[in-house]
């Protein structure tokens, strides 16, 4: 049930515009809409549990729709990064509450649970502080999470921060 306050507030957000900008914000992630611009000729391949194949390019990424969260990574201070919530790509293919595995350009391989507080926390970044990220930043595509969910004794580890992604699929 809903106490005079909340429905108070809502009814002011929604008579003066403002609950457009309520809907927009999942906790230390903020909905952006991103201009265009040129990024590292890159891909990253998604594999559903049936086997089919997508594959996005950075600009390709942006459709599913964009969101900004700053950070900082143990690699960088404080940078805003711009990209697509792990969690919506998955859901997008099926692969929502599917543990998966994340293969880097270079072979690395990592697997992220299907635990909503890992997939929730990170953004597939394609871009930082406005500027396509290259791969001397870690980019084109890059796995980040917010500095207060990562760690040890956190949802999301440091093998989770995967830089130059180029593929999702189901883990073993």
């Amino acid at each position: 049930m809903c106490s005079f306050r909340a429905a108070a507030l809502i009814a002011a957000a929604v008579i003066f515009g403002a609950w457009p900008a309520l809907a927009q914000e999942e906790g230390p992630f903020r909905r952006v809409d991103l201009p265009p611009i040129e990024h590292a000729e890159a891909t990253l391949r998604v594999v559903a549990p049936d086997g089919t194949a997508t594959v996005y390019t950075p600009e390709q990424l942006e459709e599913v729709g964009t969101w900004a969260l700053t950070t900082a990574t143990p690699w960088e201070d404080e940078v805003r990064f711009e990209g697509v919530l792990l969690a919506d790509l998955l859901a997008r293919h099926g692969l929502a509450g599917v543990g998966v595995e994340v293969i880097a350009e270079n072979d690395y391989v990592t697997r992220i649970p299907p635990d909503p507080q890992v997939t929730g926390a990170l953004l597939v970044a394609t871009r930082a502080d406005g500027h396509s990220i290259g791969r001397r930043e870690r980019g084109p595509i890059y796995f980040v999470a917010p500095a207060d969910r990562v760690g040890p004794d956190r949802p999301v580890q440091l093998n989770h921060l995967v830089w130059m992604a180029a593929e999702i699929r189901p883990g073993p």
